[in-house]
């Protein structure tokens, strides 16, 4: 059964800022088998690095380092290539959609959720691009601050002063988020190409309600 929104203007404007776009989406459009899938390799990873740990085979912190700035290198430029997809996806629905479909889809709840369908669409575009960008950012952070020159000399520098198993362990917990990081941004790719998909299903079947 369908259900309609009786004061839509205002619940179309409860969010105030991006991060209570963002804070409403993690708990409304996230997908929980993705991040469920995440979580157990997460802890298969973690699995493996107590095992190292105990058997004395940990890799040295400098070549986990070494690892993740040569990948976040080549990862910068196809993640930049992937926002603009993003965007130009966004802009797509945007730009082919009609004030009566996006007034039509704001009265109506999506099934299973508080949000209306006008919401649930556009927040799960939102909720991936910010993820993308987080990731980026991540990426540029691990390029400047692992590469030779100051910041990994400080890095090298705190090194000195711990014991080498903590940073062992401690640059492998990095190398772990990393990874799961990876694969959750590669999974929520493909949530957008569904998602825009969804999307260009509503702009030709939808009939705004009478």
């Amino acid at each position: 059964m369908i259900e309609r929104i009786s004061e839509w203007k205002k619940e179309v404007g409860t969010e105030k800022d991006l991060y209570s776009v963002f804070k409403t989406s993690v708990l409304e459009v996230g997908n929980k088998k993705d991040a469920g899938l995440v979580g157990l390799l997460f802890f298969a990873l973690e699995s493996v690095g107590v095992l190292l740990l105990l058997v004395h085979k940990l890799p040295h912190g400098i070549r986990v380092a070494s690892w993740l700035q040569g990948f976040s290198g080549v990862m910068v430029s196809a993640v930049a290539s992937i926002l603009g997809f993003l965007i130009a996806g966004f802009a797509i629905f945007a730009t082919i959609g009609h004030q009566k479909l996006f007034q039509g889809l704001a009265q109506i709840r999506h099934p299973g959720s508080r949000l209306s369908e006008f919401k649930f669409v556009f927040f799960n575009f939102i909720y991936i691009f910010i993820h993308f960008v987080s990731y980026i950012s991540l990426l540029a952070f691990s390029v400047v601050m692992f590469v030779s020159g100051p910041a990994l000399t400080f890095l090298v520098s705190i090194a000195d002063y711990m014991p080498s198993i903590a940073w062992r362990f401690g640059m492998f917990q990095a190398f772990v988020i990393f990874v799961c990081y990876t694969v959750y941004i590669l999974l929520l790719l493909k949530s957008f190409i569904w998602n825009l998909y969804q999307s260009l299903l509503v702009v030709i079947f939808f009939e705004p309600p009478q």
